[in-house]
């Protein structure tokens, strides 16, 4: 009876720590920038100790004091609560956000999954619109997509 107990609180037990993120192996980029049309990317894929990533991963991009003022319409499935904006995961650990805002400047963006910082950057970026004619993205369209 008592290896019946210890098996099953091993089995509950297993999958909370499998969904700690962390920091080590999680992946954030390393500009983050916003325009108004929300045409910039910034990818973060969240992993656990394990190395495996974790789906459904509630990611924060915490702008705090930075000189930012985000739109409160965002691509569907994020939220913006005063100067964070949030998302989740996919199976393969990934979000992308495309952030509409606008503002730039030196200072602490935290990206937080699941309460733990995965990733810090000192500056917010503006960029450029991304041209609506594809004959005409040459280069941008490397380095959007």
């Amino acid at each position: 009876m008592r290896w019946m107990w210890m098996a099953a609180s091993l089995l509950v037990a297993a999958p909370a720590l499998a969904a700690v993120p962390d920091p080590t192996f999680s992946i954030v980029d390393d500009v983050i920038a916003l325009n108004p049309s929300g045409s910039c990317a910034f990818h973060v894929t969240v992993f656990n100790q394990f190395d495996a990533p974790i789906n459904h991963s509630h990611v924060d991009v915490d702008f705090g004091t930075c000189p930012v003022s985000l739109s409160a319409t965002q691509a569907p499935g994020f939220t913006v609560s005063g100067a964070v904006i949030s998302g989740f995961t996919d199976p393969s650990g990934a979000v992308v956000f495309h952030i509409r805002g606008t503002g730039a400047g030196a200072c602490t963006v935290r990206v937080i999954a699941d309460g733990v910082i995965v990733g810090v950057l000192g500056q917010v970026n503006t960029c450029a619109s991304t041209p609506a004619r594809q004959t005409s993205w040459g280069r941008l369209r490397n380095i959007y997509h």
